[in-house]
């Protein structure tokens, strides 16, 4: 992957634009080909859009904040979250900041964490729209729909359904 971004930079004397480009064809050549562990962040971020979840906080409980008051509760929940799946929001390591390596998110703590924060999640959604709207999450967010299909048919309760998904490796992985 990083041959082609090289010889761009060399063949163009180090021209911005065309290294980015490069940079941006070997990212859509491999994108099928490879998958990354999902840092705590990304991962909650896709698990409560899927979910279609009232995630910490709704627009219209920071509509009118002004920047000038410290973040109420409400207001401070995502940090909280995040720092509980081993993310603490800013507060990156030094001197590189948060990790791209999959072995620091990876760890059998952090992942026990991750299913207790969509246990907890799933707790506080609306139950009675939980079958069609894991359906929906697997129709369109999901790749490989018959090893999830097979995975959750092994499952019984629909809140466990949704927490094997968003903890599945297709989930974990992207």
């Amino acid at each position: 992957m990083i041959a082609p971004i090289i010889k761009a930079w060399k063949d163009s004397d180090g021209d911005l634009p065309t290294i980015h480009a490069a940079v941006i064809r070997q990212a859509y050549d491999y994108a099928d080909k490879t998958q990354k562990f999902q840092t705590p962040e990304n991962w909650f971020l896709q698990m409560v859009t899927m979910g279609k979840f009232d995630w910490p906080f709704q627009p219209k409980d920071i509509a009118n904040y002004d920047f000038s008051t410290r973040p109420n509760k409400l207001q401070l929940r995502i940090s909280s979250i995040l720092k509980e799946i081993g993310h603490p929001v800013y507060a990156p390591l030094q001197p590189n900041g948060f990790s791209d390596l999959e072995h620091d998110w990876l760890s059998p703590e952090l992942l026990i964490r991750r299913f207790a924060v969509a246990y907890e999640m799933i707790r506080r959604f609306n139950k009675s729209k939980m079958s069609d709207t894991l359906q929906a999450m697997i129709d369109n967010n999901i790749d490989d729909k018959d090893s999830i299909t097979a995975l959750l048919d092994s499952v019984i309760t629909t809140t466990d359904k949704m927490v094997s998904l968003f903890t599945s490796s297709s989930m974990l992985r992207a």
